[in-house]
């Protein structure tokens, strides 16, 4: 079995070298686009809340959260992190969090089900091109950050009870670390993003899919091309805030593959992530659904 799916993966990847041999003019666009896409739209989002993340961590704002709020301290603090800086910032930070010794696999598991966000600057800007009805942009956003607030009910963190204040190194030190931490982790960002940008552009060249098929393969791969040529089809409102639902609360395989990279080198399962956006997103359609009167 196993052989037979290295000899498929194989296969894939050969006739992908052919296609980008063959169009190399048309993938060079794709690679520059997504390269301005990412430059643009995620890495000034990203670059400075990896940063700031990465400093607070290193003055040991854990240990003054856990003081103030006790066990659900570092549950508050992922969370609100997370929502603010955007994904895939919650992986950055409970990895972080795992290799500091202050959580353990089982919390890190569960941390990562319930903390992943769009940042709200990144949704505000995409849907105030989709949809002209203000009221209809809030409703997603909210919707959006509730289904990971209900998800984090079912969890309880717990935090390492012997967590005490270390010496912390120089601010130098510390401001060069989380630039090249932050720096390495956008430049795969940009890889994965690119990569995933790429193969939707050749599934659906080759197959010639129509347009809301097109959408779906995009939004499923990665949210921001999903949204981009979301706002391109002459489709009813409805269907368009339910795919746009279903693209956000997904994240897209790309999305998926960053939060996989960051955690590549620790014992932290993926699974988790993957189950909470399952669940995420089935939440934030029935609630979409819903609120928006598509059904009663």
């Amino acid at each position: 079995m196993k052989k037979k799916q290295d000899i498929l993966i194989i296969t894939i990847i050969i006739l992908i070298i052919a296609y980008i041999l063959i169009y190399n003019q048309k993938i060079t666009l794709i690679i520059k686009d997504s390269t301005i896409l990412w430059f643009n739209k995620v890495f000034p989002s990203l670059f400075p809340m990896f940063i700031l993340n990465d400093l607070l961590l290193s003055y040991h704002i854990d240990y003054y959260i856990c003081k103030i709020f006790k066990k659900n301290g570092l549950k508050y603090y992922v969370f609100i992190m997370s929502l603010l800086s955007g994904s895939p910032s919650s992986a950055y930070i409970i990895k972080r969090l795992y290799d500091d010794k202050i959580i353990d696999k089982y919390n890190a598991n569960k941390l990562l089900s319930f903390t992943y966000f769009s940042s709200p600057l990144f949704l505000i800007t995409m849907l105030s091109f989709l949809f002209t009805n203000k009221t209809t942009i809030i409703k997603i956003i909210l919707i959006h950050y509730l289904s990971n607030f209900i998800i984090s009910f079912f969890y309880k963190i717990e935090t390492n009870d012997k967590l005490s204040y270390k010496v912390t190194k120089d601010f130098g030190s510390n401001f060069a670390n989380a630039i090249n931490k932050a720096i390495n982790t956008l430049l795969m960002i940009l890889g994965i993003l690119t990569f995933y940008i790429i193969i939707s552009y050749i599934f659906i060249d080759i197959f010639n899919l129509n347009s809301i098929t097109s959408s779906m393969i995009k939004g499923i791969l990665e949210v921001t091309q999903g949204l981009t040529f979301l706002n391109e089809l002459f489709i009813n409102e409805k269907l368009k805030i339910i795919l746009a639902t279903l693209y956000i609360n997904f994240g897209g395989l790309s999305i998926h593959s960053q939060i996989k990279s960051i955690i590549s080198d620790t014992s932290i399962n993926y699974k988790y992530f993957l189950k909470g956006r399952i669940f995420q997103t089935l939440i934030s359609l029935i609630l979409i659904l819903k609120i928006t009167g598509i059904i009663l």
